[in-house]
């Protein structure tokens, strides 16, 4: 094995050609422009005057039944208000969600609201992509929305992950989203903690970030829909993650009122580089196991006349955990 080891370390790409100070991104769909990564084109994001509030917005979910061709799960969309020399204040909505899968290429989404409301949401079904993930991205779409229409004036509303669309309800959601924003100046960004980038050179984006020690940022490309601008940003100096940051470019781009304050929220040891709100956000939107376990439980009970064989059924969806159990 460790000649295999040997020959696979072998054909591994160098991640940095030393002689190499310039790369461009590989062009996508969804940009209409892209820029060369030069140690020219860092800018440091300073400490600015802080805007009235930060609102971060984040999403979970766990499956809480599994049957061939239908899933049900436990969704939550959190909140975090962060307004200077104040306490942060969190919100939650929980929804129950059921995904049903139509034909080949067809699924639709039921979503089961508290206030006792429902609705269908239809998708193209995507190789790779999981209809629940789409899902809890309009919801939290949504629900940034709701929570900014009484937020503070000229604030910032931060989504985690990036801005891009990947459905029709999406975009739409994001269109209504971005209207209601322009009314109370308030400018929209996304954090996504990983990136699928990828260099001219065939090397991911990671690979050719240059090592700093300083809080730093590069504009790598421009993001049609919604309009925006993508940077690559380090948000602490001790930290060595950098994180693909997206900001609507409405009123023009202020990258440094952006970066800057993300940055002095980015302190904290729980993780060192990564805005503090949005872990509080991740915290309280994250579905348990326990939680999760205890609704399938009563989904049970409430499916056991309708649905004798249920829990066979489900078994036989994940039959491959009766191996992952055992100890060989």
């Amino acid at each position: 094995m460790d000649e295999l080891l040997k020959k696979v370390v072998a054909n591994l790409t160098e991640t940095h050609d030393k002689n190499t100070s310039v790369w461009s991104l590989a062009r996508r769909d969804e940009f209409s422009a892209t820029f060369s990564i030069t140690e020219a084109s860092i800018f440091y994001p300073k400490w600015v005057t802080p805007t009235p509030g930060i609102l971060f917005i984040d999403g979970g979910n766990n499956k809480i039944l599994d049957m061939q061709l239908q899933q049900v799960y436990l969704v939550h969309v959190a909140a975090i208000q962060a307004i200077p020399e104040k306490p942060f204040k969190s919100s939650r909505r929980t929804v129950i969600v059921l995904i049903r899968k139509k034909t080949n290429d067809k699924e639709e989404a039921v979503i089961y609201s508290q206030d006792g409301k429902e609705r269908i949401v239809a998708f193209q079904k995507e190789e790779g992509k999981e209809a629940i993930d789409r899902v809890r991205r309009l919801l939290e779409i949504e629900y940034a929305m709701e929570q900014a229409i009484d937020f503070e004036r000229n604030s910032l509303i931060i989504l985690d992950g990036s801005l891009e669309c990947k459905t029709n309800e999406e975009k739409r959601a994001m269109d209504k989203l971005t209207e209601s924003l322009i009314g109370n100046n308030q400018l929209l960004a996304g954090i996504a903690k990983t990136t699928t980038f990828i260099c001219d050179d065939s090397r991911g984006i990671y690979e050719v970030l240059p090592k700093v020690d300083k809080i730093s940022s590069i504009h790598v490309a421009n993001l049609l829909q919604p309009k925006a601008k993508v940077f690559m940003t380090k948000l602490h100096e001790a930290s060595p993650y950098w994180f693909r940051c997206d900001i609507q470019d409405i009123f023009g781009v202020d990258a440094n009122r952006v970066l800057g304050q993300l940055a002095t929220l980015s302190n904290d040891a729980a993780f060192v580089g990564y805005p503090y709100p949005l872990i509080k956000a991740d915290m309280l939107a994250r579905v348990t196991h326990e939680e999760s376990g205890a609704m399938k439980t009563r989904l049970m009970v409430f499916a056991k006349d309708k649905f004798p064989d249920m829990e066979d059924l489900c078994r036989q969806v994940d039959v491959h955990s009766v191996l992952d159990k055992m100890r060989f």
